[in-house]
């Protein structure tokens, strides 16, 4: 009797088991009673920290034999470079440091990094600047630099349809246009635009504000420089005025020519360099 009674209570909870399948045989991980994945597989960064995506943006170099105009003041503008700089690109990294500015379209690097791994599509990015007050009025940027390579040489003008051109209004990219970049904590991303100055009058700082789609939605960032905010200048020029201009010729030997400022411009006048 006692034997039959154990038999029937184990089907009794055998058959209970069977129904719930909770007791025998749990449910399938893919199948349609599966939990949700877990939060692991989210988008995360290493060591516990919050998922962080930044932008940096700096001045982007400029070739060797590729000539370029900058914002100086005269000071700055005719003080003789050291012997070793012997080419355009050294000579405009030592008129930055000597405390030149970028004017009218400057071609710089934006640089993406993360600490976690994502796609990452730039959507927008407008340009912000602010006034900005020159601390000693005799190093202003008024007069233009300029580095040719040679003799006869042109002022090189990158294809704004080759590189972005980002001003004042917010820049939407074309359809066409390499959007997405997939960066981790090892491989950031780097994207060269140009950035365009011309528009406000005297010395300025400024940064660019980007917006952006990664794993985790759309943000916006701001871009500035690393050692501070970046600062740029309008070149000066307007109706009836020409600033006073420094160009420096590199080969075959290194040569400075001057213009001075001419105030009452009319037709068919020349500038008197010497």
């Amino acid at each position: 009797m006692e034997r039959r009674r154990g038999i029937y209570l184990f089907l009794v909870a055998l058959a209970a088991g069977l129904l719930t399948g909770h007791f025998l045989f749990p449910a399938d991980e893919g199948g349609p009673d599966a939990l949700p994945p877990k939060q692991s597989e989210k988008p995360r960064a290493a060591g516990g920290e919050k998922p962080r995506v930044s932008v940096g943006i700096r001045l982007g170099e400029t070739g060797e034999d590729e000539s370029w105009i900058l914002m100086a003041s005269a000071e700055i503008a005719r003080r003789d470079p050291p012997a070793e700089v012997t080419d355009c690109r050294e000579m405009r990294r030592w008129a930055l440091a000597e405390g030149a500015v970028p004017t009218w379209r400057a071609l710089h690097t934006l640089d993406i990094s993360v600490n976690f791994s994502t796609d990452v599509i730039i959507t927008s990015m407008a340009l912000e600047r602010d006034s900005y007050e020159q601390g000693d009025p005799a190093l202003a940027p008024v007069a233009r630099l300029s580095c040719l390579p040679r003799p006869g040489a042109r002022i090189s003008w990158r294809d704004p349809e080759a590189v972005p051109v980002v001003d004042g209004e917010e820049y939407l990219w074309s359809p066409d246009a390499s959007l997405e970049y997939k960066v981790s904590r090892l491989k950031g991303a780097s994207q060269n635009i140009l950035v365009d100055l011309t528009g406000s009058p005297g010395q300025f700082t400024y940064r660019l504000r980007i917006g952006l789609e990664t794993s985790l939605g759309s943000r916006e960032v701001v871009a500035s420089g690393e050692a501070g905010p970046l600062i740029g200048a309008e070149d000066g020029a307007g109706m009836g005025y020409w600033p006073a201009q420094y160009t420096w010729t590199m080969a075959p030997k290194r040569t400075l020519k001057h213009c001075p400022e001419v105030r009452d411009v009319r037709p068919g006048r020349a500038a008197e360099c010497s």
